[in-house]
């Protein structure tokens, strides 16, 4: 659990809530400096790009209301996966 200014954020948990709610691989990063969570979406067909984007989004307030986190989500298709990160499981969940 990293631990940003006064409130606990459970990466784990908020990588987990995120792949539910999109149907893909997520991973987080929590960005101090930038006072952001970085949210990688692996292998979204171009096609899904824009729901996959405004589904976190929506998300943002509802997850971390007490902190004011915003989310910079970047989102791999399926090809880019494939080249960029071979260990991640190229399914949707």
């Amino acid at each position: 659990m990293l631990k940003a200014s006064s409130v606990n954020i459970n990466i784990e948990d908020a990588e987990r809530n995120l792949a539910v709610a999109v149907g893909y691989e997520v991973s987080c990063e929590y960005d101090a400096v930038g006072e952001m969570i970085r949210v990688n979406v692996y292998n979204v067909p171009i096609s899904e790009f824009s729901k996959v984007s405004s589904t976190i989004y929506d998300l943002e307030e509802e997850m971390y209301p007490e902190y004011g986190c915003v989310f910079l989500v970047i989102k791999f298709s399926p090809e880019e996966t494939e080249r960029h990160f071979p260990l991640r499981i190229c399914r949707k969940l």
